[in-house]
Order: structure tokens, then sequence, then C-alpha cells
């Protein structure tokens, strides 16, 4: 099956990304199948053919088709893409577990970890506690979707658990536009989604604050070394820290406006409240279930990981914007 040129892809979640992987997935010469749970979003897609709300202007290629009817469209789908947010995934797994084919690859885009009473559970874990012992995939790396959406130059990194069922799908992934790499450190892959998301709070309140690009060059930097640091505990690799997913997916949100949670750091930054800032941005930002999370685990394992610490504070009203960088900066001297 994972060998046809062209197959079935359903996409659930029609937000940006979605919608966006959606399209790169048409393009690709694959039949798309897309679902969404807000159904006038979903109305005005198969009548008007784009999603101005996300993606304006651009045009849905006539291979996607708008479904409303999920276990049809599950029991019919080839391959099984998970785009939505981290809070949702298992409300969709559970939703799908009815219908869903255990021959059926799922592969999910969503970047986050789940908090359990054991600090955390990777969105792989979630997907085998609920599915079972399927073959899955984490589709993650530098990738805003407006641009993916553009058909702009991305590259990508596809990780899996079956590593025949992976690099094949990687092979009908790949374009001239979409470069996909294969990496077998599927853990390593789906933290580092996580983590860049909080750094990135990091480096919006800094801009916030107008403190320079010198401040945000240094939290991008030790904050890869934060990152390095959580990956390698949790047993994920420190190769794949330094490679798309890690340092890649890290500069992209820590620098570009483009991204939910810099922009969520700068309103922050600039005086805005939480409420705010969220309301102003419109769309889930992933740091804001993930940020306490993580840092459970560095508690847990007695690890320092002074960055995310006080991005945690800063959510949680603790500390100001200011005070939080003047905890950095004052922070005893030490070798790098």
């Amino acid at each position: 099956m994972v060998e046809n040129i062209s197959a079935t892809m359903l996409v659930i979640g029609a937000g940006s990304w979605g919608t966006a992987i959606a399209m790169h997935l048409a393009r690709c010469g694959h039949k798309v199948l897309l679902w969404g749970n807000d159904e006038q979003e979903m109305s005005d897609l198969a009548k008007f053919r784009t999603h101005e709300k996300y993606l304006p202007g651009i045009l849905l290629p006539e291979q996607i088709t708008i479904v409303s009817d999920l276990a049809a469209a599950i029991q019919t789908a080839n391959f099984i893409f998970c785009m939505v947010p981290s809070s949702a995934f298992r409300i969709v797994l559970t939703q799908i577990k009815p219908y869903y084919n255990s021959n059926t690859p799922f592969i999910w885009g969503t970047k986050g970890i789940l908090a359990t009473s054991n600090a955390f559970t990777t969105l792989s874990e979630a997907v085998t506690d609920i599915l079972g012992e399927i073959d899955m995939a984490v589709l993650a790396g530098p990738s805003f979707a407006i641009e993916v959406a553009q058909e702009l130059p991305t590259a990508i990194v596809l990780s899996g658990n079956n590593n025949q069922v992976f690099t094949a799908l990687a092979r009908m992934l790949n374009s001239d536009k979409f470069r996909v790499y294969t990496n077998e450190d599927m853990l390593g892959v789906q933290l580092c989604g996580a983590i860049k998301n909080v750094l990135a709070v990091a480096t919006g309140i800094a801009a916030g604050l107008n403190l320079g690009v010198n401040a945000e060059s240094a939290l991008i930097t030790r904050g890869l070394v934060e990152m390095q640091t959580l990956v390698k505990t949790a047993g994920g690799s420190a190769d794949t820290v330094m490679g798309l997913t890690g340092m890649g997916d890290l500069i992209l949100t820590c620098m570009s406006d483009k991204s939910r949670n810099r922009r969520l750091g700068k309103a922050i930054g600039s005086g805005k409240s939480i409420a705010d800032a969220k309301t102003e941005i419109g769309q889930v930002v992933e740091s804001l279930d993930n940020a306490q999370t993580l840092l459970n685990f560095a508690i847990k394992h007695k690890l320092s990981l002074p960055i995310i610490t006080q991005v945690c504070k800063v959510l949680s009203d603790v500390d100001t914007p200011e005070q939080a960088m003047y905890n950095l900066l004052t922070r005893p001297q030490c070798s790098e």
C-alpha cells in the first residue's frame, strides 16, 4: 500500500497547518479528504475553495474534497494525517478509534506534549495508548503553514516507528518545493517541537522589551543548550537537536513574527496581558500548554533550565518580563 504513487490521504484538522498540508498532498498527486470540526468553516471552504481566515487568497487544489462524514473518510483513507493542536490530540484519537483500521498509518504534524502525573507523555505514546501498536510517524521541522501553502521552499523531517513505512511515505511527500528528510529519533523529534515553542516566547519577550538582537541571539543559543539537556535526559539524540526539528525550527520560531509563540512573548513584553495576546493572535499557542509541563520534567530530574523557568514565571504572573530578564542576566557566572 505505501508504495503507491498516488494514495487517498485524510487530513483531520482544517486550520492553517492542516489546510496547507492538504494542499501539498494534493499537489503531490494524491487524493485528499479534508475534515474539520467547524461546520460553517468547512462549508465555506467547500463553497469558496479558499481559507481566508488562515491562508487568504490561496485556492484549494481540485484534488481536495471537503468531507463531513469523518467515519466514512477514515475507512476510505490509505493514510491519516492529524493536524490539530496538542490540546485536542487525545480527543481526536478517541473520536476516530471506533472507525480506525489498524493497517492505516497514522501521521501527525502536531507539535507538543501532554501533561501527566509523571511529568509528560509524548503524542506517540498517546497514539499507542488509544489506537494500539500501529504504524505511526510525526512530521516536524521549520515550516510555517502560509509558506507551504504558497509553495515556497521548505525542508521538513518525518520520523516514525516503522522504517519501511515512513521512508516510503517520505518519498510520497517529497517534491521540488518540499524536501523531506527521515530521522529515526522519534522521541527527540517530538520533544524538540514542544521545547522550541517555549523558547520562542522568551525571544518574543525580549523583542517586546526592545532589548535588541544581541539579547535574542543569546536566548536562542542558550535555549539550544536547554533543548539539548531536556532531549538527552528524556532519551533522545543530541544529533536531532542540531537538525531541522531542533536548531532549524528553533531559529524559525524564535526569529519570525509569523510565529504565534514569539508573538505571544512579544505582546507580553510590550505590556499586554496573556488574555489580550491570545485574543490578538486568534489561534492556539502551544507554549501555554507545554511550558510548565517541561519545567515539571526538569524539576523531577534536577535539571537547570533558566530560560524555560523564567518563561514559566512570566506566564504564571510570578515575575514581570523585566524581572525575568534581570533574573537571567544576574545569574552566577559560569563557563559556556
